[in-house]
């Protein structure tokens, strides 16, 4: 088995090592990253149970994708694009099975479909205030909010991490707080939006 090296323990040297079959190397990046990770996932997927499921699926990924990481590339954007496209292609096959499922239940005898019961809200109404509004963001936007907000990446991390230019970042930056200042109006002080949309 192949050794860490002394001098390097860079994510980049250590995903380098992953590539070559190194199971420290992944072990290391995974007690790194697990519980940032998920705290992402869970803001993109909006389920604990399901964000624990594509977390594991998203290192398992990593694995099955080692190869297409080009070393000395910045890992941790790397990483969150595995992780984002992960995720909807998870919400992708929930929303084609709920549709098929809903078809199916409504065509049956003609009865009549019922919405499921509504999720309790939160004791915070504030909170859950801003998560319906961060919920109302189209999906990469929703991604990049949290990606900065949530996870500290600057607009340039983003950036590599949703496959796009700085000036696309900073564009949908810029309109999701317009739209969340717009929708949030009553609300005083980013800390208080901040408390709300981190504690998931």
């Amino acid at each position: 088995m192949s050794r860490l090296p002394a001098d390097d323990t860079s994510d980049e040297s250590l995903m380098k090592l992953c590539r070559e079959g190194d199971f420290a190397a992944y072990e290391a990046l995974y007690t790194k990253y697990h519980e940032a990770l998920f705290g992402f996932l869970c803001g993109i997927v909006r389920n604990r149970e399901m964000a624990e499921d594509c977390l594991q699926g998203v290192f398992m990924r990593l694995l099955k994708k080692a190869h297409t990481y080009r070393y000395p590339s910045p890992f941790k954007p790397w990483l969150y694009r595995v992780a984002y496209n992960y995720a909807l292609n998870e919400l992708r096959k929930i929303k084609i099975r709920n549709n098929f499922l809903v078809g199916l239940f409504m065509s049956d005898n003609n009865r009549k479909y019922q919405e499921p019961e509504a999720v309790e809200t939160a004791e915070d109404e504030t909170a859950e205030e801003v998560r319906k509004a961060v919920d109302s963001l189209p999906e990469k936007q929703k991604a990049m909010l949290i990606l900065s907000e949530y996870q500290g990446m600057t607009y340039d991390q983003i950036a590599l991490t949703m496959g796009c230019g700085l000036g696309a970042v900073k564009y949908n930056m810029g309109i999701v707080y317009e739209t969340l200042s717009v929708k949030l109006a009553h609300l005083r002080g980013k800390n208080q939006f901040l408390l709300a949309l981190l504690d998931q």
